[in-house]
């Protein structure tokens, strides 16, 4: 009896949806794994870091005058910038190589992974400063129009940077390294490095650059700098994707912070007084 090729194609598709698909569960693995993970590893390093530093400085403390004091400051600038720097050494490998090789492949390189395989060049900063204009002014039209419309949104709360004001010369390198240095770096590792980089190999780019956006402005927890972060994410993962590199997006991130630093730190007087 010749068989019906209607009633084949039918019963091969009944078999196909009844049974699951085990290359669809894997990059849905992937696809959470390499929207969680980074987050969570960037917690466990900052979580590691300080635990060992709490042990280091409590070993210390009978031997470094006025060291007690500064430990039990939780604001203390010092103390806050080593848990940055420790923590960032930490994360880099925590978050980097854990799920390498499910993430990206056995053969695939870390520097590859999160676009640092080259050295930043001239075009880069370029490219930089046209986006940080544009960024810039973007982010000024949408405010402007969140605040018309969402009134209710403060959008000039002032942000709690998580220590206390610097007093000496050496305390404002310092601040300067916590806010302009060490964040850049790590958090483009980690958002538009290693979390683009996974999304894209599952997404477009477009659902990936808003997932990121997404995640990176929840951790900066408050909601006017959520806002603010989410529009720079999406033009950090704009350059991600146009230029293959990381280097761009760590200097527009840095631009950023090092504006920010200046109008907070230098010339407060700039800024309305709710800011400062």
């Amino acid at each position: 009896m010749a068989s019906n090729p209607e009633l084949l194609d039918q019963k091969q598709g009944d078999d196909s949806t009844a049974k699951p698909n085990k290359h669809t569960h894997k990059s849905t693995g992937r696809l959470l794994l390499g929207f969680a993970w980074p987050v969570v590893g960037m917690l466990l390093g900052y979580f590691a870091a300080g635990l060992l530093l709490g042990v280091l400085l409590v070993a210390l403390v009978p031997l470094i005058p006025n060291l007690e004091r500064m430990v039990e400051n939780q604001r203390n600038i010092y103390i806050i910038f080593l848990t940055s720097l420790v923590g960032n050494i930490l994360i880099v490998p925590i978050v980097g190589l854990t799920f390498k090789r499910y993430l990206f492949g056995k053969n695939a390189k870390l520097l590859d992974i999160v676009g640092l395989r080259r050295r930043p060049t001239l075009k880069d900063v370029g490219i930089t400063l046209a986006t940080f204009i544009v960024y810039f002014v973007t982010t000024i039209i949408v405010t402007g129009l969140i605040s018309q419309v969402l009134p209710q949104i403060n959008l000039n709360q002032k942000q709690d940077l998580g220590f206390d004001r610097p007093t000496v010369p050496v305390e404002y390198f310092i601040v300067f390294l916590t806010v302009v240095i060490l964040p850049p770096l790590l958090e483009e590792f980690v958002f538009r490095g290693y979390m683009f980089g996974a999304l894209r190999k599952q997404l477009s780019f477009w659902p990936a650059t808003i997932i990121v956006s997404i995640a990176f402005g929840a951790v900066h927890g408050q909601l006017n700098v959520a806002i603010d972060t989410f529009i720079l994410s999406i033009f950090l993962c704009l350059l991600r994707e146009k230029t293959d590199s990381l280097w761009p997006c760590i200097l527009l991130h840095a631009a950023k912070n090092g504006l920010a630093f200046t109008l907070l730190f230098l010339f407060p007087e700039l800024l309305p007084t709710e800011l400062r």
